[in-house]
């Protein structure tokens, strides 16, 4: 029942914070830092299509090593299970990275064992936006109940994404409709 409660408070955060601001960088930080809170959660990315470049970059971290980062700050499309992720738009639950054949070099490198991989979607079907990671260092089936968190904390965050694509695509138009600088 804790762990409901725990659940519930996170996603209230993080709602509330969508709702209060534009900020996705700040979005994504206080997204880590929530989700890092989670039992046996050990290591946190989170991952962003940018739709310019098309590599998936990783927006906010904790815990992950300085040499992931240099080698997997931006992943080009479509390379590695961050992409699988995206483009499947199935999440990827391993109870072993260690072991199991998905897993990627850059990913047995950390050294980590249960995986969770959830797609960034705004709607049921629609078009991945990034991708959320969580890691342990225990090998574990991350449960139910954690993969519901991660799905609404992945809606969030992708509702952040379209609402500030909407709110810059409008700034332009008023920019260019009244001349402004």
């Amino acid at each position: 029942m804790a762990e409901v409660a725990r659940s519930t408070e996170v996603l209230n955060i993080i709602t509330e914070l969508v709702s209060k601001t534009r900020d996705l960088e700040q979005i994504y930080k206080t997204s880590a830092d929530l989700l890092m809170n989670m039992e046996s959660v050990d290591m946190v990315m989170i991952y962003i299509v940018d739709e310019d470049t098309n590599d998936a970059v990783l927006k906010a971290h904790r815990h992950v090593p300085e040499t992931y980062l240099q080698r997997a700050s931006r992943i080009p499309r479509p390379k590695g299970i961050t992409w699988r992720v995206i483009e499947t738009n199935k999440v990827l639950n391993v109870r072993d990275a260690q072991t199991d054949e998905t897993i990627g070099p850059a990913g047995k490198a950390l050294g980590k064992h249960g995986v969770v991989g959830m797609p960034i979607t705004l709607f049921r079907g629609g078009t991945a936006k990034g991708c959320i990671w969580l890691w342990s260092n225990k090998e574990k089936e991350f449960n139910s109940e954690e993969v519901g968190l991660l799905s609404s904390i992945g809606n969030q965050i992708a509702t952040a994404v379209a609402w500030a694509k909407m709110y810059e695509e409008r700034r332009q138009v008023w920019k260019e409709r009244f001349k402004v600088q």
